[in-house]
């Protein structure tokens, strides 16, 4: 499945980047928790950026904390801008023990 015109064939750990529009659409339609949020496949940090961004224009930038997860390395140093401290570069199926530590998935 492709909404870019790719085709049907799917690329072993392809890149599809959330837009924000979609983003801001749930965050304004469902109360969520605070707390610490997890983002399993981070890319370059499309939600989150969009996230605090939310938060920052709707709850005077009281948001959630971070944990990123990417298994694309040349994904790093940019999303290490957004979640400096908590960034892995890892399939997110073999983390171990990140779950218990969150709010949000």
């Amino acid at each position: 499945m492709s909404a870019t015109g790719r085709g049907a064939a799917r690329v072993a750990n392809d890149f599809y980047e959330t837009p924000a529009w979609c983003v801001e659409r749930l965050l304004d339609a469902v109360p969520l928790p605070m707390g610490n949020w997890l983002e399993p496949c981070a890319g370059k940090g499309a939600i989150i950026k969009t996230v605090d961004r939310w938060f920052t224009r709707n709850r005077n930038g009281l948001g959630p904390s971070w944990t990123a997860i990417e298994i694309q390395e040349q994904c790093r140093e940019s999303l290490c801008m957004v979640v400096s401290k908590r960034t892995v570069i890892q399939d997110f199926l073999t983390v171990k023990n990140i779950m218990a530590k969150l709010s949000i998935v």
